[in-house]
Order: C-alpha cells, then structure tokens, then sequence
C-alpha cells in the first residue's frame, strides 16, 4: 500500500537535494574559473609568488548570524548567568534539534565567538571560573 503523502514528501526532498547538488556543481565550476584568473594575474603582478604556497581562509558561515541575538534571548528569559554550553544547549532544544556532541560543538563554538565579540562592547559580561555569561547591567 502507497502512501501518497510519504512518497510526496520523499519525491520533495529528493528534488530540492537534486536542485542543491546541481547548484553546488554550477558554483564550484565558477570558483576554479575564478582561481585560474586569479592566480594568472598574481603571475602578471607578482612573478616570483606562488599561488600554490597560499593557504585557504575558511569561508564564514552565514547561518550562524542569528546565534547572538538568540543567546540574548535564552540570558532574557532564564535570567541567570550561563556557560556556553548550557546556552547552546538550550539554543538546540528550542530548534528540536537533538542534543549530541555533533551538534552540540558547531552551536556552542559560534554562540562563544559571538559572546566574546559582544563582551568587547559591553553588551554581555562573563564570570570566571567557570565562564558564566550574563547581560551586561
């Protein structure tokens, strides 16, 4: 027995999977056109420079913007200080995302990044030993 919407649902993702991939074919072509360009204008302007010696930069993740503003919100609402990983943690459990070490670090490394940013400017305050963050009075 078929059932439609199982199928339905399954055919979606495998489409948007498909589109995904397709895009990601089409982007990387571009980046080793732009590479070539790039590395023939480094000959041109720097001949004694070998693009091969220049290490990658890891690209910023845009999704991970969103992370200070929610950690802002998760201090608001318990009204105590935190440590990252109670943060994130919480962060996880509101997306219904389960709780593993795998999903755990990327989440608890962006919201600690974007903490001690915002500590420079005043905006969080943290208590040592273990690091407790709390809204800045």
């Amino acid at each position: 027995m078929e059932d439609a919407t199982l199928i339905n649902g399954l055919r979606d993702r495998y489409a948007r999977a498909l589109g995904e991939l397709r895009s990601l074919d089409t982007k990387r072509k571009a980046l080793k056109s732009d590479l070539a360009h790039l590395r023939a204008v480094l000959r041109l302007c720097a001949d004694d420079m070998d693009p091969s010696a220049i290490r990658a930069i890891r690209p910023v993740r845009k999704d991970r913007a969103h992370y200070f503003a929610d950690a802002l919100n998760v201090l608001r609402l318990e009204g105590v200080p935190m440590t990252t990983r109670a943060i994130a943690k919480r962060l996880l459990a509101a997306r219904d995302i389960a709780i593993t070490d795998e999903s755990l670090r990327p989440v608890e490394g962006a919201v600690l990044a974007c903490l001690r940013r915002q500590a420079k400017a005043s905006v969080v305050s943290v208590q040592p030993s273990p690091n407790r963050w709390s809204i800045a009075p």
